[in-house]
């Protein structure tokens, strides 16, 4: 029995460490990468979630502003730049953000307005209410390419990119769009692989969460049929 506990409390460990781990996943949104590292549930508070991003602007290619599609039932509560999953540079309240319909992308979101120069990397986060379930090429980035001024560096893109004229846009792992809820797991603590450096895929959230979800009741069932032998 001793050793049964044992087993599902190291299954639920391992669950938990692999739910907070870093899983930056680049998406090539036309000459951009863009890359979903992680969520965190009930942070900063219970009820609320926050979402973690990482856009780069390739040599050539600086971005004028881009946006996050969200769900109209999504409440946005907070957004700005990540250092770490604790260090969070709130811009709410600024010119630089704003929740709308963005009308040169057409996608209604939270716009974060303000150009990078090429080469630039930056770490964005937006808090919602609610912990919403995480679903793969569920939410659409879109990019305003330009310099700095605003002024045009893509006169053309293909539009096998996602996007035409001087915008771009692609599918990346985010919040459902319909703010389907999910159950939350608190964390005490939080880690994650730097953006810059290697990677896990993010299908080892919903993955590990099944994992702990189907061998915790297995391993009670096992303790049941060694208590009657």
């Amino acid at each position: 029995m001793k050793g049964t506990k044992t087993l599902l409390a190291l299954l639920i460990v391992v669950g938990l460490c692999a739910l907070t781990a870093g899983t930056a996943v680049a998406e090539p949104v036309g000459p951009y990468d863009v890359s979903f590292v992680t969520m965190r549930y009930d942070y900063p508070n219970p009820g609320y979630s926050t979402w973690y991003y990482t856009v780069t602007s390739t040599s050539g290619n600086a971005i004028s502003h881009l946006v996050f599609e969200l769900g109209a039932c999504c409440n946005v509560e907070d957004a700005g730049l990540w250092v770490d999953f604790t260090t969070l540079i709130s811009w709410w309240g600024t010119s630089k953000i704003d929740v709308t319909e963005d009308p040169t992308t057409g996608v209604f979101g939270i716009k974060f307005d303000e150009g990078f120069a090429e080469g630039e990397t930056r770490n964005y986060y937006f808090t919602v209410e609610g912990n919403h379930a995480v679903e793969p090429d569920m939410i659409t980035v879109a990019i305003k390419t330009g310099d700095l001024q605003g002024g045009l560096l893509m006169s053309s893109v293909d539009t096998t990119l996602g996007g035409s004229g001087d915008t771009v846009s692609g599918s990346i792992w985010g919040p459902n769009l319909e703010c389907e809820e999910t159950t939350a797991i608190a964390l005490s603590s939080f880690s994650a692989t730097s953006p810059s450096g290697p990677s896990a895929s993010a299908w080892l959230i919903p993955v590990a969460l099944l994992g702990v979800l189907v061998m915790a009741p297995a391993s009670i069932v096992m303790a049941g049929r060694r208590q009657r032998l």
